[in-house]
């Protein structure tokens, strides 16, 4: 019998760090992890230990990670401190220089910013679209188009768009979805379900 939402989101996450018996995952206050032996940094620098410095990781922001993927569907989860920081990182996992970037011409004014002043620094262009006044991507599609940007509601607009069919459209374009829920409540609206989208963003404070 499936859980219901309310249900995971009290028993899912929780891992204690190396056996310990907590109930709750306990809040780690280091910057950095012990090794019991130069054995298990080996391990780590070979992909198969798990903590070294807080700043790439600790148990409380892998479990974070981990309930979020859970509740919104994902494979997989990344926490970050900020939702622009979640942007970055997925523009970066991304895009290289001398690529090209479609986003709705209503973006947030901060991923505006970052998209047209910093990274064009890089090489990378944007090029906004009215969603609402055109029905194909094709068009605007260029060879170094790599990434489709768009918002479930548009921040600060509040304007709605045919995500669905928008997603679907860039996806038969090869591109890659990348998905901005901050406005939209994950319990009845969840990107994820609507097509398989490649970056996804949610923010803790919806």
């Amino acid at each position: 019998m499936a859980e219901r939402f309310e249900t995971k989101t009290v028993h899912i996450g929780h891992d204690p760090l190396r056996g310990v018996k907590s109930k709750t995952t306990p809040i780690y206050q280091t910057s950095v992890f012990a090794f019991e032996g130069l054995e298990e940094v080996e391990q780590y620098y070979v992909g198969e230990g798990e903590y070294l410095y807080t700043r790439n990781g600790n148990p409380n922001q892998a479990e974070l990670a981990r309930a979020i993927a859970v509740l919104e569907g994902a494979e997989a989860g990344v926490s970050t401190a900020s939702g622009m920081g979640a942007i970055m990182a997925g523009l970066l996992a991304v895009l290289s220089p001398g690529d090209h970037v479609l986003a709705s011409h209503e973006i947030y004014g901060g991923t505006y910013a970052l998209l047209h002043k910093e990274l064009s620094r890089f090489g990378i262009e944007l090029e906004c679209i009215q969603l609402g006044q055109m029905t194909k991507l094709t068009d605007h599609v260029r060879p170094t188009t790599r990434l489709f940007f768009v918002e479930t509601i548009t921040n600060p607009l509040l304007t709605v768009v045919d995500l669905p069919y928008w997603i679907k459209e860039a996806k038969s374009l090869g591109l890659t979805v990348m998905v901005d829920n901050t406005f939209g409540p994950r319990i009845w609206y969840n990107p994820f379900y609507l097509e398989q989208i490649s970056w996804y963003i949610v923010e803790p404070n919806t």
